[in-house]
């Protein structure tokens, strides 16, 4: 299986991003990419603290292998929640402490307050992705942020490669400009978005680690296919203006929830500012399988 992007995304590495140039870029784009964005090492302690959690989840990595070359095992599962492979692994990804606090990094704390123009929280659904290769694993599907998260249009995703992703290994693409069509229609047995693998608008690119990749909720995105042995790493963290109204159930629990939940995920902690959200105006949740929904107003977006 292979997916090729139509171009590279464009970078914004060094733009001022409390600036009204970033914020048009981002409008217009859908996205923002930025290189080296994040020092390296940082990056890599969250995925050394990841790769632990995973090395100690049975068969995940291949037997006799070095752990850090990350060579996937027998026993790599899809998401899901019945899939006891999965939830081997990803209930102790699920309980570090410092993944959970990695999204509360001061740079892109920074970085989403100037987008947003206004104090921002964090929600606390943190989701770490470990992909085995595509001959296994399809890769995620076409989708928007908005139709599972709602209540906040201008809620901002950053998506963080754990370690270099080059091509072979897939990462992230996005529909260039695609926040402009509204909510898209999408068919709720694929749960996927019907836009063409082939359509010009996609762009991609070789990450490297330290690179950052901001979205907005109503850019259309998708996985690409992990054509190597190994399994890709990557997390991703979403972020919303305090004054705006959000869904409770999406900012609150943990990623992949009910299968799990947080007295279990934090026992040992020293600390739960990560997982914390304020109060906020609640909204009322929308079916999320229907194939079509209204598209939300958007201050970031000149749609409010």
């Amino acid at each position: 299986m292979s997916v090729k992007s139509s171009g590279p995304l464009t970078e914004s590495t060094g733009i001022d991003l409390a600036s009204d140039e970033a914020r048009q870029r981002l409008a217009r784009d859908g996205y923002l990419f930025m290189r080296g964005f994040l020092p390296p090492r940082d990056v890599a302690a969250v995925e050394g603290a990841i790769l632990e959690a995973v090395a100690a989840a049975p068969g995940w990595l291949a037997e006799g292998t070095n752990p850090a070359e990350w060579i996937a095992g027998p026993s790599v599962a899809a998401e899901g929640y019945d899939d006891p492979d999965f939830w081997a692994m990803y209930r102790r990804v699920q309980s570090i402490q410092g993944f959970h606090e990695f999204a509360h990094h001061q740079r892109v704390i920074a970085a989403v307050s100037s987008l947003l123009t206004d104090e921002v929280f964090v929600h606390s659904n943190h989701v770490a992705r470990v992909v085995g290769p595509s001959a296994r694993i399809e890769p995620t599907h076409v989708h928007q942020d908005w139709r599972p998260i709602q209540g906040a249009a201008d809620t901002l995703t950053v998506w963080i490669p754990l370690a270099d992703i080059p091509p072979p290994m897939g990462g992230l693409r996005i529909l260039e400009g695609s926040q402009h069509g509204g909510v898209m229609p999408f068919d709720p047995e694929t749960e996927s978005i019907g836009i063409d693998d082939q359509d010009p608008r996609w762009r991609s690119a070789s990450y490297r680690r330290g690179d950052v990749l901001i979205f907005h909720s109503l850019t259309v995105h998708a996985g690409t296919p992990n054509t190597t042995d190994r399994l890709r790493r990557s997390c991703e963290f979403r972020y919303q203006r305090v004054s705006d109204p959000a869904v409770v159930s999406t900012v609150t629990l943990p990623h992949w929830h009910p299968s799990v939940d947080w007295p279990e995920l934090t026992e040992g902690w020293t600390s739960l500012a990560s997982i914390e959200v304020p109060d906020f105006v609640e909204f009322e949740m929308l079916d999320d399988t229907l194939p079509e929904l209204p598209t939300p107003p958007s201050r970031l977006l000149g749609t409010a």
